[in-house]
């Protein structure tokens, strides 16, 4: 089982379907195709989609025995972000195994989850498994720039082919302990993400005669500021305490971390990244990430743009973005132009569901007294798409012991030298396994 999830791993790795954001990008056909080959001969449903060339959508279905029992869907995306070659240890697009580790860019983001599921179905349906209801596998792309030509067109248009009452998808199942107990993480919501361009207006001049000019650089210099010092309240999710605890954090520090007049301080005595993502699973963060103004160096600017990477907690609306959008520029509001390029609300499914029930049961029995431990996600995935239509969606995974801990395990999302280790695969295999076998004895 683990090598065949670790050569998926490989080969998936290997075809470089890399999304630049741009629509020509991506190609994540090469890894369709990888994946539609390893159901060749199988006694299932396979569809694909290619919405534009080269991006082509897998959809695979096991048929229930239950018309109408309750549908699991495994939700994997084939698509990964650029990797700097010369800043990693080993080439991004090598697929290496070194030291029993599968290494390069997707390994964890998400080719072990999307790898693991494709094998995960193809074993059962190799030995004739039939569920009680329907299981689908979708590998999709473009999630790594919002899905358009990926979940959301398989939602928009093919949902009869993707509709599922329960959903698994990115990303979970690092090990964290707390008196005794073993935890895992299951991803149960993610943040809002709302991306915004504000344009600024000023006035052109000689740059040599900078006082009083209607200078848009300036004006965009005072907004970034205001952005920075912006303190909406802070929130917490459920089970804040049992959270940090779990990440062994000592507890009169856990105490100031779970209080909103004193969090932003305590967050000072957190080490990176730990301590950024703390502090955006309980507050609404903006990151004005790329400024573009001025034409020239002796001419004072008369355009700049600001574009800002917002995310919302959950329960946080469309309207009170716009709000604190408002709140922050004050008379700004009324001067610049604002244009959206993503506008989503948070999505959170609840804990108390037969797939969760399914999940703990599996996972506690590859690890003995595994408990699993609700957790928000700071970045989008897919399972929005789904959650939106009424589906529960859980990010779930089963990570090694030995192989990474939760912050490191988070820092490789889109950073260097992602790996995964070869016993991981074959947790996180045995996991999907479990649940497509167990689900239907909870539901």
């Amino acid at each position: 089982m683990s090598n065949a999830t670790s050569e998926l791993v490989q080969q998936l790795i290997r075809n470089e379907c890399v999304n630049d954001g741009t629509k020509e990008s991506g190609h994540e056909t090469r890894n369709a195709q990888v994946l539609e080959n390893l159901f060749n001969g199988h006694n299932l449903e396979v569809s694909t989609f290619e919405t534009i060339p080269g991006r082509s959508n897998l959809v695979v279905r096991m048929i229930g025995r239950e018309p109408n029992a309750p549908k699991l869907l495994l939700q994997g995306h084939t698509d990964v972000v650029p990797a700097n070659a010369p800043d990693w240890e080993f080439d991004p697009f090598g697929g290496e195994i070194i030291d029993g580790y599968v290494t390069g860019r997707g390994a964890v983001d998400m080719f072990n989850i999307t790898a693991s599921m494709a094998v995960a179905m193809s074993n059962l349906s190799r030995e004739g498994f039939v569920p009680r209801g329907d299981v689908i596998f979708a590998a999709v792309a473009d999630e790594e720039a919002g899905g358009k030509f990926g979940a959301e067109f398989l939602v928009d248009n093919h949902y009869d082919l993707v509709d599922a009452d329960y959903v698994l998808s990115e990303s979970g199942g690092t090990h964290m302990t707390h008196e005794g107990k073993t935890y895992l993480p299951v991803v149960v919501g993610e943040k809002g993400v709302h991306w915004i361009t504000i344009e600024i207006d000023g006035t052109p001049s000689h740059g040599s005669k900078p006082y009083g000019a209607d200078n848009s650089n300036l004006k965009a210099v005072d907004i970034v500021q205001r952005f920075i010092n912006y303190k909406p309240p802070v929130r917490f999710v459920d089970g804040w305490n049992t959270f940090l605890s779990a990440l062994g954090i000592d507890k009169d520090l856990v105490a100031q971390l779970s209080s909103p007049d004193s969090v932003d301080l305590a967050l000072e005595q957190v080490d990176q990244p730990l301590a950024s993502v703390l502090h955006s699973c309980c507050h609404q963060t903006f990151s004005p990430n790329v400024i573009h103004g001025g034409v020239k160096v002796n001419t004072i600017a008369d355009k700049t743009s600001i574009e800002l990477d917002i995310r919302s907690l959950p329960g946080t609306t469309i309207e009170q973005v716009a709000q604190m959008i408002d709140e922050v520029l004050g008379e700004y509001s009324e001067q610049v132009r604002i244009t959206y390029s993503q506008n989503e609300q948070s999505t959170v499914s609840k804990a108390n569901t037969p797939l969760w029930a399914s999940l703990e049961a599996v996972s506690s029995s590859i690890f003995p007294g595994a408990k699993l431990l609700p957790t928000i996600s700071t970045f989008g995935t897919d399972s929005r798409f789904w959650r939106r239509n009424g589906a529960v969606a859980y990010g779930a995974a089963l990570f090694d012991p030995d192989d990474t801990n939760y912050e490191n395990h988070l820092a490789m999302f889109h950073g260097r030298n992602e790996r995964v280790s070869v016993k991981s695969l074959a947790h996180t295999t045995a996991l999907y396994e479990g649940v497509v076998r167990s689900l239907g004895d909870f539901t």
